[in-house]
C-alpha cells in the first residue's frame, strides 16, 4: 500500500505537522497500524476537518482594500474577496482633486483588537479627509493564522474599503521564524525594497512632498543599511519619514544595532520623524543627532513610539531623551503637511488630544 506525506504549518501557536495518507488503489480501504507516539489525533482529509471561519466570503465582495504599488499620484491597488462561485466582478472610482498638503494616520501595534477596530473607526468619523494609514507592525497577534487577518480586516470596519493601508511586519507578523507569506499574500505593496528582504516586507514610497522608508526591523539589519541609504541620498523630497516596528530608543530592549546602521543615515539625511511600536507605550523623543539630544528639530530627528490598544506601563523608569511619555496607549497619531508646515498629533479614543507639536521647515 503507497502512501503519500504532506507537511504543512497550520497552527495558531506554534509549527504543527500532519501527514495525509491514502491508499493506491481508491477503492481499497486505508488501515494504520504501529502508530509511535500512540497518542495521535485522526481525521479525514475534507474541507473543514482542521478550520472553520466566522468570517467565511460569500457572493458580496469583502475584505476590501486599498493600497499602493506604483505612484500614489496616478495609481491605487484594489483587493478583495468574493467566494469561488463569483466569476467576474467590476471597480467603480472616481479621481479626486489634488492638493499641496495632506495628512495621514498611523498606529503602533494593533494586534487585531476590537479596541483597535473601534480606534480606528473613531479616527475615520473624525479625520475623513486623510490620505492614508500606516501601522508600525504587529497588526495581528499571530501572523500564520488567518483567522487573526480576517478579525483585523472586519474590526476596521469599511476604513480601508476607502483609505489605502501601508504597514509595516513586526515580529508577530512574522511568525517564529517562519517567515511573513500570509502578511504578503494579505496586502499588495511595492517590491522595491533592498535585494536581501523579501518583496513588500521592506519598500519606499513618496506622497506628494515625503518620503516614507517602511522598513522591516525584523529582517537582517545590515542587509538593508544600503537600500536605506540609497533612497535618502537620491531623494528630493521635503519631508523624510522612517517607519519601522522596533524603536531605536526604548527602556526596555537595546537596538544598538539598529542605532549603528540605520540611526547614524538618518542623522546624515536628516529624517524628520521615526515611526515605531512594540513596546505598547507612548515615547516621543527630543530631537537626537549623533544619539544625543539636541536644541532644535532643525538638527535631530525625533523618535516616537505608539500603541493602537492599551498600554499596561504603570511605571516607567526615567528616559532623558523623551520630550512626552504615556504609559496607558491607545491612541493614534494625525499628522498634517502643508507645505513645510508639519502638525503632530496623538489622539485618544475619545478625540483627546495628549500629545501634539508643530515642526517648520
Amino acid at each position: 500500500m503507497a502512501v503519500i506525506h504532506q507537511n504543512t504549518v497550520f497552527d495558531k501557536h506554534r509549527p504543527v505537522y500532519f501527514i495525509s495518507v491514502g491508499p493506491q488503489d481508491p477503492d481499497k480501504k486505508l488501515e494504520i497500524t504501529n502508530v509511535f507516539p500512540e497518542d495521535q489525533h485522526f481525521d479525514t482529509m475534507r474541507i473543514g476537518a482542521f478550520r472553520t471561519t466566522s468570517y467565511p466570503s460569500g457572493v458580496q465582495p469583502d475584505q476590501i482594500m486599498l493600497s499602493w504599488v506604483s505612484d500614489p499620484s496616478t495609481s491605487m491597488d484594489i483587493q478583495w474577496r468574493c467566494n469561488n462561485t463569483i466569476l467576474e466582478s467590476k471597480v467603480k472610482y472616481w479621481v479626486s482633486g489634488a492638493d499641496d498638503s495632506f495628512s495621514f494616520i498611523w498606529f503602533g501595534d494593533t494586534h487585531k483588537s476590537k479596541l483597535w477596530g473601534d480606534l480606528i473607526q473613531e479616527s475615520f468619523q473624525k479625520f475623513p479627509d486623510v490620505a492614508f494609514y500606516s501601522i508600525a507592525g504587529d497588526l495581528v497577534s499571530t501572523g500564520l493564522y488567518r483567522d487573526d487577518w480576517d478579525q483585523l480586516i472586519n474590526f476596521s470596519g469599511p476604513v480601508f474599503n476607502y483609505k489605502p493601508l501601508m504597514p509595516v511586519p513586526g515580529n508577530h507578523d512574522n511568525q517564529d521564524g517562519l517567515g511573513a507569506w500570509m502578511y504578503q499574500d494579505m496586502f499588495s505593496l511595492p517590491e522595491n525594497g533592498p535585494e536581501y528582504v523579501l518583496p513588500e516586507l521592506t519598500y519606499a514610497f513618496n506622497y506628494k512632498n515625503a518620503l516614507f522608508l517602511m522598513i522591516d526591523a525584523t529582517a537582517p539589519i545590515e542587509h538593508q543599511s544600503k537600500w536605506i541609504e540609497e533612497q535618502l541620498r537620491q531623494s528630493q523630497s521635503l519631508w523624510k519619514f522612517a517607519m519601522f516596528h522596533f524603536p531605536p530608543y526604548n527602556y526596555e530592549e537595546d537596538y544598538s544595532v539598529i542605532r549603528e546602521e540605520w540611526c547614524t543615515l538618518f542623522d546624515q539625511y536628516h529624517v524628520d520623524m521615526v515611526m515605531s511600536g512594540h513596546t505598547h507605550n507612548y515615547m516621543r523623543s527630543k530631537p537626537i543627532l549623533n544619539e544625543q539630544v539636541v536644541e532644535h528639530v532643525s538638527q535631530g530627528t525625533v523618535y516616537v513610539i505608539s500603541v493602537g490598544i492599551p498600554g499596561n506601563h504603570e511605571q516607567m523608569p526615567v528616559e532623558d531623551y523623551a520630550e512626552h511619555r504615556d504609559g496607558k496607549g491607545w491612541l493614534y497619531q494625525h499628522m498634517e503637511i502643508n507645505g513645510d508646515r508639519l502638525i503632530y498629533k496623538s489622539l485618544d479614543i475619545n478625540g483627546n488630544i495628549k500629545d501634539t507639536f508643530i515642526i517648520e521647515k
